[in-house]
């Protein structure tokens, strides 16, 4: 029988093998160490902030790059976690939960197929570049017509889908973004008495 590879790799909170470079391996040992690395491969800096937030991470196989990040101040570990969604980001991948302690990382455009998060309150305080679903109901306003704003205003690997039943939209965008969305969209969201009118 021949051992089948698997599309995942997992990296957890352990520094027994040799995945990442000595130098590396030395800003996870202290939680509150700089951060500061040049063409870092993406897998061994997942590494980094594995340690940094005691999370465990599974890595799709097409999650490849180099990263550089210089982060002069010590890092917590939410700040860490927001850096570490920003960095995803920026090389077209994020972090899904599927299970206790356990993220797999895979790219953005991939991730409204998964177990992405789903938001119906207010959202979080400081949120993340992570992929994250939210509804949106609206009370004065067409989700058709928002749904024409907002298509235009979300990320590349982003959706936005208007439900004329409950006058309601379901956003899939990252979690920083949405929120950006939001605030656009309780401007025009009041009663038609309260809008202000220019006449030209």
């Amino acid at each position: 029988f021949f051992k089948q590879k698997t599309a995942y790799e997992i990296y957890q909170c352990d520094w027994s093998s040799d995945v990442c470079s000595s130098d590396l391996k030395e800003y996870g040992k202290d939680a509150n160490t700089e951060i500061n690395v040049k063409n870092a491969d993406i897998a061994a800096l997942v590494r980094i902030f594995s340690r940094k937030t005691k999370r465990n991470y599974i890595l799709d196989e097409k999650v490849r790059g180099k990263v550089s990040i210089y982060l002069p101040g010590k890092v917590s570990p939410d700040e860490a976690l927001r850096i570490l969604d920003s960095v995803l980001a920026l090389k077209g991948f994020t972090s899904v939960p599927i299970g206790e302690n356990l993220w797999k990382i895979v790219p953005s455009k991939e991730a409204r197929q998964s177990t992405i998060p789903t938001i119906t309150d207010g959202g979080a305080e400081k949120p993340t570049a992570a992929v994250v679903t939210r509804l949106l109901s609206l009370k004065y306003v067409s989700a058709q017509d928002i749904q024409q704003i907002l298509s235009q205003l979300v990320s590349a690997d982003g959706l936005v889908n208007a439900y004329t039943g409950t006058n309601s939209l379901i956003v899939i965008d990252s979690e920083d973004n949405i929120q950006r969305l939001v605030k656009l969209v309780d401007e025009p969201d009041v009663p038609f008495s309260n809008r202000e009118m220019t006449i030209i």
